[in-house]
């Protein structure tokens, strides 16, 4: 049986401390336009994208797939070219077990630009000079795969959604 002076700690923190604890919890917020990307990222936020590709359009030979996935803006680079629109860009690559070419990376980069459009390059390279894969009979070699997506405002049907995971919301 719990003392009085126990029960009474415990309805305190029940009462004080949950709320609290509740009210402080972390929310990804959506970040609808390049301009919140830019504030995000500028005041060291961790930025997410998540990507479905069935809802962006395939460049020619990029297949149509029900591929989900999901890059982080951790380490990113800001650029602007002459004659070309600013953008941000993020990429990844992971060493997987392909069932025509073997092992290999498989890179993916992410490019979004100050229009809300996105670009989207992912490639299968071969781990010991990062040259485009082949099988292994030599005869194939990966193709560049390359989407074209625009920034969702969590109402559309638009295949690139951004989060900011640092930030809070009640």
């Amino acid at each position: 049986m719990l003392k009085k002076p126990c029960f009474l700690l415990l309805a305190i923190s029940i009462i004080y401390i949950h709320p609290v604890a509740f009210a402080t919890a972390s929310h990804p917020i959506l970040l609808k336009k390049y301009s919140e990307l830019l504030n995000a990222i500028n005041q060291g936020d961790e930025v997410k994208a998540i990507i479905d590709h069935s809802k962006c359009t395939p460049l020619p030979n990029a297949p149509i797939e029900q591929l989900i996935a999901g890059i982080s803006f951790n380490q990113f680079i800001q650029l602007k070219f002459t004659n070309e629109k600013p953008y941000t860009a993020a990429s990844h690559h992971a060493l997987i077990n392909h069932r025509l070419y073997g092992y290999v990376y498989d890179y993916s980069v992410v490019r979004i630009h100050d229009d809300d459009s996105v670009e989207i390059a992912q490639q299968f390279l071969n781990p010991k000079d990062f040259s485009p894969a082949t099988d292994k009979n030599q005869t194939l070699t990966a193709p560049e795969n390359k989407y074209i997506c625009n920034l969702s405002n969590g109402n559309d049907n638009n295949g690139v959604k951004l989060y900011d995971l640092s930030s809070t919301s009640l």
